[in-house]
């Protein structure tokens, strides 16, 4: 004679169901801090310089340093010879060979050089005091923006080496040319926003996503 068990008590549900749901969202809290440790352990000068890594490799080359030019809103020609200047400028201060132009990412911070602002320090980390500092010197007017002319005096009281200033000049120019918007004197200029978000490591990825989004 068949035996017919009785039904599970309605309890059992209630106790299984917190067990796979905990079962669950530890699954998804593993994953997550797995795939974290990458982008939580790059400094703000590496997230910086991650943006032209177009395979994300860890190396940038000629080539990648163009696309992400371009990506900015450089013209093929401007993009193609800054791309040339940039990479030669920095490979070889990262640990590439003598006979190569790519850029070792992880090592960006030893191609820091004298004359800049020291937001970053000597491992590539953003110092928001040394921020302050820079931004309460240089915007003389007080009006949240670096005009040319402000951005030529942090240079000319920056300046340590002749080599230092001219590195430096150039970085300055190509940041205004890429992020430079026209501020309250009507001349292009840098807003305080946009230079944090460049010391944060998250402005070329701001700028590139707003080309992509106007078509």
């Amino acid at each position: 004679m068949p035996v017919t068990l009785p039904p599970p008590p309605p309890t059992a549900s209630v106790r299984i169901l917190p067990t796979v749901a905990a079962a669950s969202l530890k699954v998804n809290l593993q994953a997550s801090s797995q795939a974290a440790p990458q982008e939580q352990t790059r400094t703000p000068l590496q997230k910086h310089v991650d943006f032209f890594d177009r395979n994300s490799d860890g190396l940038t080359t000629v080539p990648e340093t163009y696309a992400g030019l371009r990506a900015l809103g450089m013209g093929v020609a401007p993009a193609a010879g800054a791309s040339v200047v940039i990479n030669a400028g920095l490979a070889h201060k990262t640990g590439a060979p003598w006979y190569s132009l790519t850029v070792h990412n992880d090592q960006i911070a030893a191609s820091k050089h004298d004359s800049d602002t020291d937001v970053y320090d000597a491992q590539g980390n953003f110092d928001a005091g040394k921020f302050e500092q820079m931004w309460e010197k240089n915007d003389s007017n007080h009006d949240g923006w670096l005009s040319g002319t402000e951005i030529q005096g942090m240079l000319d009281r920056n300046a340590e080496t002749k080599a230092g200033k001219v590195a430096a000049s150039a970085e300055f120019k190509l940041l205004n040319q890429l992020a430079g918007q026209p501020g309250p004197d009507g001349t292009r200029s840098l807003s305080r926003e946009r230079m944090e978000k460049l010391y944060d490591g998250t402005l070329f990825y701001q700028i590139a996503n707003e080309r992509a989004s106007q078509g």
